[in-house]
């Protein structure tokens, strides 16, 4: 895609002659506007007289001489100049159009063609190009003209050739390098990126040309809109051409440039001259304005031409991609390629023997056919290879996913790391994916199992190395919590192995040990479980106790599930609500925002209540039967909306307690529905999964009511 046209505002040019001298009073104003310049070319040089546009110096004649040697069967060869011995396809047809042809009858040829076609003609030969550089010929360059699309209009200050030249040759007009597509339309004249800074100069190169202007910067300011309003300049940005000047979008001919201003100046003694200042502007920038206004409609005219030449461009290469596309479906390794194409950096298409323009023939396929086989034939092995491991991962993860969430459980990477696969992943011919995934499955149970029992063993440890006298039993209980050391959170027993620090992603390089292909695994998988980042807590274990024992609810039995179904109603003594002097105020929550408010103190989000009064929740005590009975009301309100608006979360993922089944809130309230028949959602019918949901985006708001 290329960028959008910005057209500047003609009128502001106007605009500024109208307020001239108010521009000299206030130093001048910076004005942003277009520069070209008018100069010749080429075959601008070329008179416009009939006898002066062919040149003196006459061509000489080739003698012909028969040849009637043996085996030429009486064959007449004609002899060949000097100049001509490297010219390919006949010769002297050009000639023998001009000298043969009538002239009414080639005239009316030569207006279907292009103008670059008659510039070629005219480089041809003498008698073309007096034919072609005569005035009489103007109607052959008008209808040549007509016979492109949206072209602008010939300007008034270039002849038909140099216009001809300008727009559609591709040399630089100063170094004479082919392939040039920066055309300065302004200053009428094509250049290279590397002739931009021999041909113009920035303002402050031209300001340090006058010795004057540093010491009166507002006379360098007038000067400076002058050269801008009064010669044709280049504007990288209009042009769109990288400048070659660093904080510099345009630049001058220095010529040009010196000139105006030696005229400004020698204008300013005279004291007449600041009255007939507008008048010397506009008289200075009318010519300048119209070729500005010519040099925008040759600018969008330009940038369409370039953009239709790329459409094409990629069409002939999408076209010679196809074919070789076709060709290697013969092969069976067109699905290979089509693959590629959806990959980064997609080395099929961005190869040299596939990225072209030319059109496939059967001589190019065979001279390009081995290569390309063995490219897509390497590549294959690889997809294959990445094909096995996918099915792999995904049946592995289907079956963990199948599994009780609160259950320890392995990932991919312990399954790579203990070899559970590794006569898996070659790719046999004609062996289907249905029987690797039933050889898998009916590996993963007992893996799972014993994988299981390593990892509590592991856990207790840690619990062991505080508490020496814990059993695997204390591990499910609420009061038992674990702190991640990379980000700082408590957790429970059930979030250690599905936290988001457990398992790192690892690449198959990472291990060289499996027997992962190589090059297949270029996607990032989940890593073994890491058991070392944890840590029991002992602080948040001793809080969490309080807060049960506060729920009249026994912390040696009480697990994690009863905690949820049963969601105890508690209040915060401590929680100072608008006013602190008020006695009337009362905070109530939930035993999850108690929770969160005081073991997870770092994670509490402050704005449910204003932070500068929001403390840190340390005196929470269960909710009594008179608060109960007082506030049922409000509080069945509460409850009422709760659920519902806690369930809408975006962070909020949950499991299906009958089927474990994962999703988000709406999923698994449109599964409890239609699976389960369950019409009403409640607690007991689903958990928060483990490890994805945090405890302080799952909380509800505290029940602030002030009596």
């Amino acid at each position: 895609m290329h960028p959008q046209l910005n057209d500047p505002d003609i009128s502001s040019f106007n605009v500024l002659a109208e307020n001239t001298n108010a521009t000299i009073v206030k130093g001048g104003k910076r004005l942003r506007n277009l520069k070209s310049r008018t100069n010749g070319h080429n075959d601008g040089d070329a008179s416009d007289d009939d006898d002066n546009s062919i040149g003196s110096r006459k061509k000489k004649r080739v003698p012909e001489e028969a040849s009637t040697g043996q085996g030429q069967r009486g064959r007449q060869k004609k002899a060949v100049a000097r100049e001509h011995k490297r010219v390919r396809g006949r010769r002297g047809l050009l000639q023998q159009l001009v000298t043969e042809v009538p002239i009414e009858l080639i005239l009316e040829v030569f207006k279907y063609l292009d103008p670059l076609d008659i510039l070629h003609l005219s480089r041809t030969s003498k008698d073309l190009r007096g034919i072609l550089m005569s005035r009489s010929s103007a109607d052959i360059w008008e209808a040549a003209r007509a016979n492109v699309e949206d072209l602008p209009p010939l300007p008034s200050d270039l002849n038909e050739p140099q216009y001809a030249s300008l727009a559609f040759d591709s040399f630089c007009h100063n170094c004479m390098r082919n392939g040039c597509e920066n055309i300065i339309w302004q200053a009428r004249v094509r250049l290279c990126v590397k002739c931009i800074p021999d041909v113009f100069c920035p303002w402050p190169e031209i300001a340090e040309r006058f010795p004057v202007m540093a010491e009166d910067s507002e006379l360098e300011e007038v000067c400076h809109i002058v050269i801008r309003l009064c010669t044709l300049h280049l504007d990288c940005e209009l042009e769109h051409i990288n400048s070659p000047w660093r904080d510099c979008e345009r630049a001058f001919l220095p010529s040009d440039a010196e000139e105006i201003i030696k005229d400004f100046l020698s204008r300013l003694n005279d004291k007449d001259f600041l009255h007939d200042w507008e008048a010397w502007l506009k008289a200075q920038n009318n010519h300048i304005m119209t070729i500005r206004k010519h040099a925008l409609d040759c600018v969008r005219w330009h940038q369409s031409r370039i953009e239709e030449r790329l459409d094409k461009l990629a069409e002939a290469k999408r076209k010679r991609r196809e074919a070789i596309i076709e060709k290697l479906d013969e092969l069976g390794l067109g699905n290979t390629a089509r693959r590629l194409e959806d990959e980064y950096g997609d080395p099929f298409s961005r190869h040299k023997l596939v990225n072209q323009s030319r059109q496939l023939s059967e001589r190019v396929w065979n001279n390009i056919k081995e290569p390309l086989v063995e490219l897509l034939t390497e590549q294959k092995i690889r997809h294959e290879g990445k094909d096995r491991v996918a099915l792999l991962k995904n049946t592995f993860e289907g079956h963990r996913n199948s599994t009780d969430p609160s259950l320890p459980v392995p990932t991919f990477g312990d399954a790579v790391l203990n070899h559970l696969h590794d006569d898996l992943y070659e790719v046999v011919p004609g062996q289907m994916d249905g029987l690797i995934r039933e050889r898998l499955l009916e590996r993963l149970p007992l893996f799972f199992s014993e994988w299981r029992a390593k990892a509590e063993r592991k856990v207790l440890d840690i619990l062991q190395k505080k508490v020496s006298t814990a059993t695997l039993s204390d591990l499910d209980l609420a009061k038992t919590m674990f702190h991640c050391m990379k980000c700082n959170e408590r957790i429970w027993y059930t979030d250690l192995f599905r936290h988001p620090c457990a398992a790192d992603f690892f690449w198959s390089e990472q291990y060289p040990d499996c027997d992962l292909p190589k090059n297949a695994c270029n996607n990032l998988f989940r890593g073994p479980w890491l058991d070392d980042i944890f840590e029991y807590a002992p602080k948040a274990s001793r809080k969490m106790t309080r807060i049960l024992e506060a729920c009249g609810m026994d912390p040696s039995t009480t697990t994690l599930d009863d905690l949820h179904i049963q969601n105890p109603m508690m209040e915060c003594m401590s929680c100072l609500g608008p006013s602190p002097e008020a006695d009337c105020e009362r905070v109530f929550m939930r035993w999850d925002r108690a929770v969160s408010s005081s073991v997870n103190f770092m994670q509490v989000m402050k704005t449910d209540l204003d932070p500068e009064l929001l403390h840190h929740c340390g005196d929470i005590v269960a909710l009594d039967n008179a608060a109960l009975q007082q506030y049922q009301d409000r509080i069945q309100q509460w409850d009422y909306f709760d659920l519902p608006l806690l369930l809408e979360r975006p962070h909020a993922g949950l499991y299906c307690n009958i089927c474990y089944r994962r999703g988000t809130p709406s999923e698994i309230r449109e599964h409890l529905e239609n699976d389960h028949g369950v019409t009403q959602m409640s607690r007991q019918h689903f958990r928060w999964s483990p490890g994805i949901c945090k405890l302080f985006e799952r909380c509800s708001k505290p029940l602030v009511v002030i009596e």
